[in-house]
């Protein structure tokens, strides 16, 4: 799978699919674009998203669980999330991003000490075994 950022918006692509993430919606790319902008749990063309509300996605994609955020989640929001192995957010705060509890965050905002990239390339065999941060670039 690779996430890449442009145009204000993350796009995610997987073997059995691709998303592309912004404005507090989750746009599933295929012959004909479905667009999640609420809460439920929606599946098409192989990518699972769950909506939690208030701009909150889990999205299912090549055995990765993806956490889209910009704003702390309730305690109810982080029980319905479950494991998390990636979240993808503009902001930097951890105290955002941490409570999910990836694997990886990966943010837009620069960050002293954190690594800038176009784009991160990353299967579920290849998930780092400690938390990291990385920033994307457009």
């Amino acid at each position: 799978m690779e996430i890449t950022f442009a145009k204000g918006q993350f796009k995610i692509k997987g073997k059995t699919g691709s998303v592309l993430i912004g404005g507090g919606k989750v746009n599933i790319e295929s012959d004909n674009n479905f667009v999640v902008d609420s809460a439920g749990e929606f599946e098409v063309g192989g990518v699972s998203v769950i909506g939690l509300g208030m701009g909150a996605y889990i999205i299912e994609l090549d055995g990765l669980r993806i956490c889209t955020l910009e704003s702390k989640l309730t305690d109810t929001q982080l029980s319905d999330a479950g494991a998390i192995d990636i979240s993808v957010s503009q902001t930097g705060d951890m105290e955002v991003l941490k409570p999910v509890d990836p694997w990886v965050a990966v943010t837009t905002a620069k960050m002293d000490g954190i690594e800038s990239v176009a784009k991160y390339a990353i299967t579920k065999d290849k998930l780092p075994s400690e938390f990291t941060t990385l920033c994307l670039t457009s």
